[in-house]
């Protein structure tokens, strides 16, 4: 297994195995047959990974395409990902992820971000024009203009102009009049709980 201190890439490189290295700076084309391990990740060009990548800190403004999980202690998005589980600590994401399931303790989405599979976090927070399938979390809050299948959380806050198929929720849901929300359903317990 190649094992770097720092590397910056801005051409093409292809990897057989695993990497790992202490810094790793992306803006070319980097394929991964394994798994790629850093302290800290920044792509700005174009990753495919077909194992796990690991990171206490990953920023992506470019695309990563990770054919396993993702974890990472912070996490910063305005490119697009994608992956199968993405664990994280914090995460703020303005782009265009794909994934079966984000489990976090805080989670931002920003303005118009996409946002397709599962979030399972303490707190989230999703700003305007937010198109995302499912958050859970303690405390959701659902911004302006956003759009979310399905939302469940012990506290659940829904602005102006939201639209939410179907919100769950254990203790209270506040939401705007000028919100559209097809259903919302008291519960007894949440049947996912953020970690």
């Amino acid at each position: 297994m190649p094992e770097l201190r720092a590397a910056d890439i801005s051409g093409n490189a292809k990897f057989k195995g695993d990497l790992k290295a202490e810094k790793l700076r992306l803006g070319g084309s980097i394929k991964v047959e394994g798994d790629l391990e850093a302290d800290e990740i920044e792509i700005s060009g174009s990753g495919s990974v077909e194992g796990n990548v690991k990171a206490r800190r990953l920023t992506v403004s470019g695309r990563l395409e990770v054919g396993g999980n993702v974890n990472a202690e912070e996490m910063s998005i305005s490119g697009v990902l994608k992956g199968d589980a993405v664990e994280a600590g914090e995460v703020e994401i303005s782009g265009d992820v794909r994934f079966t399931e984000l489990t976090a303790q805080k989670v931002k989405l920003r303005n118009s971000t996409r946002v397709r599979g599962r979030v399972v976090a303490r707190v989230i927070e999703t700003e305007r024009r937010v198109q995302a399938d499912e958050l859970y979390g303690d405390l959701v809050k659902v911004g302006k203009e956003s759009r979310v299948k399905v939302v469940e959380g012990r506290e659940v806050i829904v602005q102006k102009g939201a639209d939410v198929k179907e919100i769950r929720y254990t203790e209270e849901a506040d939401i705007d009049p000028g919100a559209s929300v097809g259903r919302a359903v008291k519960i007894a317990k949440l049947s996912r709980e953020p970690g």
